[in-house]
């Protein structure tokens, strides 16, 4: 997917050097120095948020530059989907542009799914809810999403394309449907930011998201698995599997 890349970037010297790095990655096929622009589906606006005025050109997808953690909060708290802490680097750059790209996919797939159900209920002369039973997500706008940090840059995770995660000593490895982030954080603190409803945890270090588990498997000496549907194998401590696990049986069918 190609984007056209918006800059709305005060300071002479980082918008150069945004220019330069954004040249650099072969999905960016337009660049403007404009502070106003044109925005478009496939539009990226780039904006300095230390310096940012209040009358900043609307676009669907925005990544801020800034210098500090608080800048990185206030602007996914405004709205941006991805965050670039100066100084600048092309490892960043290129972590936040495809990280965009996979964003700007779902999005379709999501507009072409919401655009069947309303086909469907039209043809049949019946309520989208009716259509669309067990994909609500797709009718109520955009998924629910968490701001996490990588080692490479701030990010957006849609809470849907999280599979599972894994506590690995001071760090947090998590499984999406396109990657694997490293951050830096708590297995607790993972738990109460994400959707409780689906996300249970299977022993102290690991924690996944139940819409992605393809069954329960059961084996000698009261040992349990929760096995994914990309195979991967995640035992069950004794502890989780008593308080969630052992009612769960519409997995096994």
């Amino acid at each position: 997917m190609a984007i056209t890349a918006v800059l709305s970037v005060g300071d002479p010297a980082l918008r150069a050097q945004l220019h330069h790095l954004l040249r650099c990655q072969p999905d960016v096929h337009e660049i403007i120095n404009s502070q106003r622009g044109r925005a478009d589906n496939q539009t990226v606006l780039f904006y300095d948020s230390q310096a940012a005025s209040t009358n900043l050109p609307t676009a669907d997808w925005v990544v801020a530059l800034g210098g500090s953690n608080n800048d990185a909060l206030a602007a996914f708290k405004n709205g941006a989907q991805g965050f670039i802490c100066c100084p600048l680097n092309n490892q960043q750059a290129t972590g936040v542009i495809q990280h965009l790209i996979q964003c700007m996919i779902k999005d379709v797939q999501r507009k072409r799914s919401l655009d069947a159900v309303k086909t469907t209920a039209r043809r049949f002369s019946i309520g989208p809810e009716k259509v669309a039973l067990g994909c609500q997500s797709g009718l109520s706008g955009q998924p629910r999403q968490i701001i996490l940090r990588s080692e490479n840059a701030w990010c957006s995770v849609f809470c849907d394309d999280i599979q599972w995660i894994q506590a690995a000593g001071d760090y947090m490895c998590v499984y999406t449907n396109n990657e694997t982030l490293v951050i830096r954080s708590t297995l607790t603190q993972l738990c109460h930011r994400l959707p409780q409803q689906i996300f249970k945890r299977v022993s102290r270090s690991e924690l996944v998201n139940i819409t992605f588990v393809k069954c329960i498997e059961q084996r000698a000496c009261r040992t349990a698995y929760v096995v994914l549907q990309n195979d991967t194998h995640l035992k069950i401590s004794q502890r989780y599997f008593s308080a969630y696990w052992q009612s769960v049986t519409n997995f096994n069918r």
